[in-house]
């Protein structure tokens, strides 16, 4: 008898979802309700926050080895002392007690015959996310052969892939095969987790798999590039005879991952970086045919042509180096085949190609302001596309941009007084646009007043900032007439403290923080 009278366990949900054939991705947990009222994370994000930077004290190891202790001690008072244990483990803090909770217990004379059927009993009929992730951590003091398909179960969900790969490598010397399984069947941060295990492997059809394929997830490319690119052998590959169209695909992909660079080892790191980019741009003679590839050789240039890294140029990109490379990427973008590849992309209906056409012409220096805003007369709800046309407008153009924008965007529906918004999601997109308007008017004193004023009304607490930043940046002589008396009615309701303060450090002329 389970402790959740009417519910479903986690585990028979997902077995049921994969029965279906759904991609438990996208899949959103039964207890969603329950963790409701924190920021909403991305499936598995939440524990990667907890693990790199908070942990548990004592008090709550205690607790919680005291409360596993006594569900696992005789049958008086089971059902009572497994509620309790239930009941403490739904705390999401206690995610930081795990690693030290299972030290105590390895250390302590608990049985394991009476630990096991705890842990199986928290893993599969738990309705919270919690008392799951307990289970599977307890289920890893065991040999994995004893419940390896309920932890690959759980494991393809990213909220509980962590902890299924960290239970099935305590489970057995060798968790690569099913690492890999899983691997294969998740994508956002169940992905990150496991390559990042995976990578510390020998077995040449996994570090493939890894440099073609496994680098991929749903989060940032640029978690794994560094792991791909090093362990899998970007460079041997590239240089060997078995290099086909997905080899390329992968290297230039990892290639624009290392130079964007982000949360891991990147570019700087990588000390084949160089003659990986030698080789691939010497393979873009005969192989360039896409505009993706455009964007990579695009990337390296501006990566060779750019200010010296703050961490200093990498080994291997002296200056002659850098020189070849930005020859060969000039005159690879030359190429006649690229515009209007690039233009019939911009021109395309759905939002990939549109972008990858505008990026495209952004490299090729095509502008396409015409374009964007005829397309934003049309759908004037789209962020990206104001972003580039503010971008890419100048003294006589940004006049059309702003006029189109008081024209086309819902202003009086967007300020409707301050609030306390993050403004995310679909139902914010008119503010997300106003956004990418207000933060490219500091370059243009005076101009787009009546969207400043509707940034300093608007329920979202971005909008009003990013207004009262352009104001700062306006010398104040380009200021409207009414300027001071709007900025002192907004100080007057503004709710938020820290954007009140840079009101009124604006209207005494003071710097913003």
């Amino acid at each position: 008898m389970t402790q959740h009278p009417g519910q479903r366990s986690i585990y028979d949900f997902l077995r049921a979802q994969i029965g279906d054939g759904v991609d438990l991705e996208d899949v959103e947990l039964p207890d969603e309700e329950h963790v409701a009222g924190r920021v909403k994370f991305a499936a598995g994000a939440w524990d990667g926050v907890i693990s790199h930077h908070a942990g548990s004290g004592e008090t709550v190891v205690d607790e919680l080895f005291a409360a596993v202790e006594a569900a696992s001690t005789g049958r008086w008072r089971a059902r009572r002392r497994f509620e309790r244990l239930y009941e403490r483990a739904k705390d999401p803090d206690l995610l930081g007690a795990i690693d030290p909770l299972l030290g105590r217990i390895r250390a302590s004379s608990i049985g394991c015959w009476r630990l096991h059927p705890v842990a199986m009993r928290l893993a599969t009929e738990s309705a919270h996310r919690g008392p799951v992730k307990l289970g599977i951590a307890l289920l890893g003091l065991f040999p994995a052969d004893l419940h390896r398909e309920v932890l690959l179960t759980l494991g393809r969900h990213d909220e509980f892939t962590l902890y299924a790969a960290v239970a099935l490598g305590n489970g057995q010397d060798d968790p690569a095969e099913d690492l890999w399984r899983l691997a294969q069947q998740v994508h956002g941060w169940g992905r990150i987790n496991l390559v990042e295990r995976l990578a510390e492997t020998e077995r040449r059809d996994i570090l493939d798999w890894i440099l073609r394929d496994g680098f991929r997830n749903t989060v940032m490319d640029e978690y794994l590039a560094y792991l791909a690119a090093s362990r899998g052998d970007l460079l041997s590959a590239l240089s060997g005879d078995d290099v086909d169209d997905d080899l390329i695909r992968a290297a230039g992909d990892l290639l624009m991952a290392l130079l964007r660079g982000g949360p891991a080892s990147d570019i700087h790191d990588y000390t084949d970086g160089a003659a990986v980019v030698r080789v691939y741009l010497n393979l873009m003679r005969e192989h360039a045919t896409r505009l993706q590839h455009l964007l990579i050789i695009g990337a390296i240039r501006d990566f060779v042509t750019g200010d010296q890294p703050r961490r200093g140029w990498p080994d291997g990109w002296d200056e002659a180096t850098r020189a070849a490379f930005t020859a060969q990427c000039q005159q690879l973008v030359a190429a006649p085949m690229w515009a209007p590849m690039a233009v019939e992309a911009l021109e395309a209906s759905d939002e990939t190609n549109s972008w990858l056409g505008q990026r495209a012409c952004t490299i090729l220096g095509i502008s396409t302001l015409p374009t964007l805003l005829r397309q934003l007369r049309q759908q004037p709800l789209d962020p990206t596309k104001w972003f580039h046309a503010v971008e890419q407008a100048d003294q006589d153009t940004i006049h059309q941009v702003v006029d189109l924008a008081i024209e086309a965007l819902p202003l009086e529906q967007i300020a409707t007084g301050p609030g306390e918004e993050l403004g995310l999601g679909q139902q914010w997109a008119a503010h997300q646009c106003l956004d990418f308007l207000i933060q490219g008017l500091d370059k243009w004193p005076g101009t787009g007043w009546p969207l400043i004023t509707t940034a300093l009304a608007s329920p979202v607490i971005r909008n009003r900032n990013l207004a009262v930043r352009a104001l700062a940046a306006w010398p104040r002589s380009t200021w409207p007439a009414d300027t001071e008396s709007r900025l002192r009615q907004a100080v007057s309701v503004e709710p938020q403290h820290d954007v009140k303060e840079r009101m009124i450090a604006t209207l005494e002329g003071r710097p913003l923080d």
